[in-house]
């Protein structure tokens, strides 16, 4: 795979050296602040991870909460530890603070941990890091989904791949 870059009339291909993750891979463990100052953690072993980066700011971020909050408050997530990870407050630059996470909680009445994360995270899972970025680890940490974006059957596919992930952790009867 090459990257291409135009210059003037120029063009300059060079080797792409960048690999993300991608689904089946594992993912690395990574650390957050939540709300109440308390440390985070991805390895937290025998528990399906979602993990949702985000922005106030962002509009896609805005519209996912509003669709899979009410999808996930209608499922049982026992099992699941999911955690909302803003990497800037209300406008681009901002930091989010603990002000912020408490007003994103409280917009989207979200039911699980809220935290603070750095967004060269996302530089993980795409070269050019965007949000939102969603994405779900098994019970032995590797990625079984990753969005890089919100579309309109994003919040059904989430759902449905959780679903499915809880089924798959659970031991047979």
């Amino acid at each position: 795979m090459f990257k291409i870059l135009f210059l003037g009339l120029g063009l300059l291909v060079s080797s792409l050296s960048f690999a993300a993750l991608q689904v089946g891979d594992t993912l690395p463990s990574l650390c957050w602040t939540a709300m109440d100052g308390t440390q985070i953690c991805s390895d937290k072993p025998a528990q399906v991870h979602v993990l949702m980066y985000n922005a106030g700011y962002c509009g896609p971020c805005n519209q996912e909460f509003s669709e899979v909050i009410p999808k996930l408050n209608g499922m049982d997530t026992k099992g699941i530890a999911i955690t909302s990870l803003s990497i800037a407050g209300w406008n681009a630059g901002e930091p989010a603070d603990a002000t912020f996470l408490g007003e994103w909680k409280a917009k989207h009445d979200i039911p699980f941990t809220v935290a603070t994360a750095n967004r060269n995270e996302l530089k993980l899972f795409d070269e050019i890091p965007g949000i939102p970025t969603t994405v779900v680890t098994d019970a032995f940490g590797k990625i079984t989904y990753l969005s890089l974006d919100f579309t309109e059957t994003s919040s059904d596919e989430l759902i449905a791949h959780l679903r499915k992930s809880l089924l798959g952790s659970q031991p047979p009867p």
